[in-house]
């Protein structure tokens, strides 16, 4: 095979011309207008986040206190077996029912290898009936899970609740909807 030999100047120009053309970087190019067929129609870019400000409440001292915006309603709590029912696939919801079970995850030294574990959660039914296993979860039960360990410390086993509660994207149980999780609770009066 003979020797390689450089490429003759205006070859080495022409590819420099070429590859400035292509990124745009001649003067007297235009920048690329990308074509849009006329039978599709623009859509407007997303609107920036325009949330109001919180709220000012006046206080009896007559300064002005920011409370945070109210959460969005949810409707009406729901009984475990109507939103069973319902069979939700996303959304926000109200439910009451009593805790049944807590069930946090045991936990595991650092290196160690552990039992998995479906994650920290609670079982919520319609009426004080505990069931024993996750196999034995009726029509009135359903499984919570709980992401932040403060909710977990705020829940005891008997107690009535209003939950309200986020579907999950995915399930993971053998439940008839996907994943329940926990974002906020208040005790009800027994």
């Amino acid at each position: 095979m003979p020797p390689r030999q450089p490429p003759s100047r205006s070859r080495s120009a022409h590819l420099r011309l070429a590859g400035w053309l292509l990124l745009g970087a001649c003067a007297c190019s235009r920048p690329a207008q990308p074509e849009v067929h006329p039978s599709i129609q623009a859509t407007p870019a997303p609107a920036a986040d325009a949330s109001p400000a919180p709220a000012v409440a006046a206080s009896p001292s007559g300064a002005g206190e920011a409370t945070a915006p109210s959460a969005p309603d949810a409707g009406p709590a729901l009984s475990i077996a109507k939103l069973l029912r319902l069979k939700p696939v996303s959304g926000t919801h109200v439910i009451e029912g009593f805790v049944t079970r807590v069930v946090p995850c045991p936990p595991c030294p650092k290196g160690a290898m552990c039992k998995p574990c479906m994650g920290d959660h609670v079982i919520v039914s319609d009426t004080l009936r505990a069931p024993e296993n996750h196999d034995q979860l009726g029509a009135g039960d359903v499984i919570v899970f709980v992401p932040r360990p403060a909710l977990m410390r705020r829940m005891s086993e008997g107690q009535r609740y209003g939950l309200t509660v986020r579907i999950r994207p995915m399930k993971t149980t053998a439940q008839p909807i996907n994943d329940v999780e926990l974002t906020d609770l208040r005790l009800l009066s027994p």
